[in-house]
């Protein structure tokens, strides 16, 4: 069973019966064949639950089990038979009779009502990937017109989303850990929202600690170049001009480098007869090198 069926399952203990949420589910996952309404869902589950909820209120609908099989898409099927009129009420339809090219506004009229019609299209047509492996939630819409009003639905609530096209479905996408936190949020998986930001917390963490690694092993790396360049100055100085023949405060630098060479110029510092800062230990290794392209020595 794959992630999304896990948290449509979750999800599916959250349903409330409310019409705008039939409304979205229907109108994610139905069309018309054989001037038939057919709905259909992967999960079985959510197939019968749907169907049970329109045979009692009245619908009449005709439960097809499991359609497809090798080389297309398994999928439980309900054939929904007279039931335009009822359709008509849940705003699936126009008054022509067509599927809704956009979100009714009806769907829109209050928190509740704007909640469960996304409840519904997250039930029929949505997907998301597991956040162990990538950010990624989705709606399967089938037109351009919808796909556009459910974008201005999610941004609404500061949601940001992104529409691509495939084949004859439009795809409304997010792609931030933060903005799918606040669909399922909204549209009541709430265990999927608490498992998401436990994995948010676990890898904001581990970056950190990389960040910081790689910070360590930077600076290390750093501090090694500098310091072989440093003995490869002071050893010209040595062959050169001999090192207690440089003036004293040089010369006391030097020979600390050279006893010393994996030691930062603060440790260095530390470790005059005068205490320097990392600042003024520097300013004196700067003059041993000045030196050294002085005799034309290259380091």
């Amino acid at each position: 069973m794959s992630y999304t069926d896990d948290v449509k399952r979750s999800l599916f203990d959250a349903t409330r019966s409310h019409w705008a949420e039939f409304s979205g589910f229907l109108r994610a996952c139905g069309s018309f064949r054989d001037e038939q309404f057919i709905f259909w869902s992967k999960e079985a589950t959510l197939a019968r639950y749907f169907f049970a909820q329109l045979k009692a209120q009245g619908v009449r609908a005709k439960y097809l089990g499991k359609r497809g099989g090798y080389g297309s898409f398994p999928r439980h099927e309900v054939v929904l038979t007279e039931a335009k009129s009822y359709l008509l009420k849940l705003h699936v339809l126009d008054k022509q009779g067509e599927l809704n090219a956009t979100i009714p506004l009806e769907a829109l009229e209050g928190e509740v009502t704007r909640r469960a019609y996304l409840r519904g299209l997250f039930l029929g047509s949505g997907s998301v990937s597991d956040p162990h492996r990538d950010y990624h939630l989705s709606f399967r819409v089938d037109g351009w017109l919808f796909a556009q009003s459910l974008m201005s639905l999610l941004l609404d609530y500061d949601i940001s989303s992104s529409v691509r096209k495939a084949k004859r479905a439009h795809y409304v996408y997010i792609k931030s850990a933060e903005h799918i936190s606040e669909v399922f949020a909204l549209i009541g998986a709430t265990k999927a929202l608490l498992e998401l930001e436990d994995i948010r917390i676990i890898k904001g963490v581990r970056a950190d600690v990389n960040r910081s690694v790689n910070f360590e092993t930077a600076n290390i790396a750093k501090t090694i170049a500098t310091s072989q360049r440093h003995l490869k100055c002071i050893e010209a100085l040595s062959r050169r001009v001999g090192l207690l023949n440089l003036p004293e405060n040089l010369a006391e630098v030097a020979l600390l480098r050279l006893e010393y060479p994996e030691m930062s110029l603060a440790q260095i510092g530390e470790r005059l007869e005068k205490p320097l800062s990392k600042s003024g230990v520097n300013h004196r290794m700067k003059r041993l090198m000045a030196l050294c392209e002085e005799m034309g020595e290259e380091i």
